[in-house]
């Protein structure tokens, strides 16, 4: 992490403003109250059995996270489409595995709800290497991730029945 970074969250967007080197000393009962501990007890004790150095990081919240609002929007111009279709063919174009975003689509629709372990088994994946590429979608506004598994969004209902379309004319 460094300061000036931006993180999508599951609170919306957040943003690194410091982060600090520190000694456990240096927490007192309200910092470990502010990072969600009841104590500062209670913290060195998780705290204790850990190796590594701690940091102190200071958030910002930025505000909602925008890809929620892309994902709400089914409809796309015609403008819109071309620069996603162009966007997801170079997805596909730079993978190894070949043209994959269509199939994770898909995937993902016929299997709401169900864990990436779970979906890497039926696509014959690697559990990490779908998520980064879930990932990759849902920083389009394309798909949406539950407490278990992913959902599309609107916009990826909206791509995946234009592709739909595109393929069979």
């Amino acid at each position: 992490m460094r300061p000036g970074t931006e993180m999508h969250t599951s609170v919306g967007l957040l943003g690194i403003r410091s982060v600090e080197e520190i000694q456990l000393p240096d927490i007192d009962e309200s910092a470990a109250k502010r990072a969600g501990y009841k104590s500062r007890d209670e913290l060195a004790k998780e705290l204790s059995g850990r190796e590594g150095k701690i940091y102190r990081i200071a958030l910002s919240w930025l505000g909602p996270d925008p890809r929620v609002e892309i994902g709400k929007k089914d409809e796309l111009s015609g403008d819109e489409w071309r620069g996603l279709a162009a966007r997801l063919s170079r997805l596909d174009s730079r993978a190894s595995q070949g043209e994959w975003t269509r199939d994770y689509l898909r995937l993902i629709e016929e299997n709401e709800g169900v864990r990436a372990a779970e979906l890497a088994v039926k696509i014959g994946s690697d559990k990490e290497a779908l998520k980064l590429n879930v990932r990759k979608l849902k920083n389009l506004g394309l798909t949406v991730s539950l407490g278990m598994g992913y959902k599309l969004s609107k916009r990826g209902r909206a791509v995946l029945e234009r592709m739909a379309s595109a393929s069979v004319k």
